[in-house]
């Protein structure tokens, strides 16, 4: 079998397991600008990696990776199945207009015609065939279900609401329900308006409470939507998905980051995977474009003594799932946040040294050290048996 890329990145060591050499080789994963990887040059025969197996690849996840190869994002295309402005829902365009006013008081788009305005933020864009028409990104944000879906099959937004635990759910607002208009722009404002009743309102600030929690944490909500919107694979199955029960919010996504994580969580780079989305809800203040948007919602969580917001990524479904909790730090629950947090790191990079897992979410050496040797005292974690250099941690 031919490979269709050339491997040129191994990194091959010598490992001494029971006084016997097992040579480990280590393959990068390729750049998202090279994928898919395939055999016999035929694309059909692209396989994924899933836990310890790999798995022929189906037409959406081949379709996936083309797109996410493309230069341009496919949500910053004009679309292709005939949709003019008109059809847009009249009233999500208007409510998108007012808040983007609210805003930019002071824009220099006030007096134009609504559809130049959409054309001149991007949401419209002229065609093969010299016409304007919305950009698939506009669809998502201002059409309707149905049309949504002749472009991502796969498509659906969905939230839900348990506070009683009489039943799944207290609430539930779902895209493909079609009692709405199902577009990403009314499914952000209405889950906001939802959420805002739950949202802390009074953070202990030094010696004083005040009235500032709701803002920072209404802060960190807004991001970690608009991150989900922003990232989601529409093409890939579950779109994106949003539960709030006993004081912690989920928030799920399709599809895994184009940045690693652990750069994300560093922040300073942005690359989303539906470009023309973000830059529309930034306009309107909803989500951060210059990659900073995970540090800053992990500030917010430290001013708000809540444990940081953590995010993990699935392979076998790709799936990127943001949890915050608005409980209030105490010594007691403290340690319990940072012990899995550590946890989760170690069990999905294998093996790793107290200044890396203390660099990677985010927490103090010392403090990383001191709950690692608990870890280690109670038999869940265990160490390569170095003293001081090259000592790393495992899950046992």
């Amino acid at each position: 079998n031919k490979v269709s890329l050339a491997f040129g990145d191994e990194i091959w060591q010598e490992i001494d397991i029971d006084n016997k050499c097992v040579i480990e080789i280590t393959i990068n994963e390729v750049p998202k600008e090279l994928k898919p990887v395939y055999l016999n040059g035929n694309k059909r025969f692209t396989y994924i990696r899933m836990a310890d197996g790999d798995f022929l690849a189906d037409e959406n996840r081949i379709f996936a990776f083309e797109l996410d190869a493309s230069k341009v994002r496919f949500d910053s295309r004009p679309n292709n199945i005939n949709v003019i402005f008109e059809d847009l829902n009249k009233d999500t365009l208007s409510k998108y207009r007012n808040r983007f006013n609210q805003v930019n008081k002071d824009n220099s788009f006030i007096d134009l015609s609504n559809e130049d305005f959409f054309f001149s933020i991007g949401a419209l864009k002229r065609n093969s065939e010299n016409k304007i028409v919305p950009t698939n990104a506009a669809i998502l944000l201002f059409g309707s279900y149905l049309m949504i879906k002749e472009i991502f099959p796969n498509f659906n937004l969905d939230y839900q609401e348990n506070v009683t635990k009489s039943s799944r759910w207290d609430y539930r607002y779902e895209a493909s329900s079609l009692s709405w208009s199902g577009n990403v722009f009314d499914f952000i404002t209405n889950v906001m308006a939802k959420l805002m009743p739950y949202l802390p309102n009074k953070f202990k600030i030094g010696d004083d409470y005040e009235d500032v929690g709701d803002k920072l944490a209404l802060e960190i909500v807004r991001e970690g939507i608009a991150n989900a919107i922003n990232n989601c694979d529409y093409f890939l199955p579950t779109g994106v998905y949003i539960k709030y029960e006993d004081n912690h919010l989920k928030i799920r996504n399709a599809g895994r980051m184009r940045v690693p994580l652990n750069q994300a969580l560093r922040g300073g780079v942005s690359d989303p995977r539906n470009e023309g989305l973000m830059n529309l809800l930034h306009l309107i203040r909803i989500g951060d474009k210059g990659g900073l948007g995970i540090p800053n919602m992990i500030n917010r969580a430290r001013e708000l003594n809540i444990p940081d917001p953590t995010f993990t990524e699935s392979f076998s479904p790709e799936i990127t799932t943001l949890n915050i909790s608005f409980i209030e730090l105490t010594k007691e629950n403290f340690n319990s946040d940072y012990r899995s947090k550590i946890m989760i790191y170690l069990k999905e990079n294998r093996e790793a040294s107290v200044s890396e897992i203390a660099q990677n979410i985010k927490v103090n050496r010392s403090t990383v050290s001191v709950i690692l040797s608990q870890l280690a005292k109670e038999g869940t974690v265990i160490n390569n048996g170095l003293l001081t250099k090259g000592k790393k941690y495992k899950l046992a």
